[in-house]
């Protein structure tokens, strides 16, 4: 499944259309992720600014930034948290730090 469907519904008399749902997730791509300290976020087909906060496992904000390089040198190995905020999207996303 692609994460796309279409499916006609009546309600009360309005005929309402579910299609094309974008799958936002599936738009952002981080590379390299597992990473060594250092990554970058791309966002297809976004120009515009973007906010990222970084948090740990316990929900504490290590970091935020609006580059879309970030750096984890100075934190341990791990999993991390990451909430992008662009447009009028935002999505959660985790990164392993090695």
């Amino acid at each position: 499944a692609d994460g796309y469907f279409g499916k006609d519904y009546s309600l009360s008399g309005w005929n309402c259309s579910i299609s094309n749902i974008d799958n936002a997730a599936k738009s952002i791509s981080i590379s390299p992720n597992p990473t060594h300290g250092q990554f970058t976020i791309d966002i297809k087909g976004h120009q515009g600014p973007i906010d990222v906060e970084v948090y740990d496992l316990s929900g504490r904000l290590l970091q935020s930034t609006n580059s879309t390089t970030i750096s984890l040198k100075d934190y341990p190995s791990g999993i991390y948290s990451f909430k992008v905020s662009y447009g009028e999207r935002v999505k959660e996303i985790k990164v392993v730090k090695e």
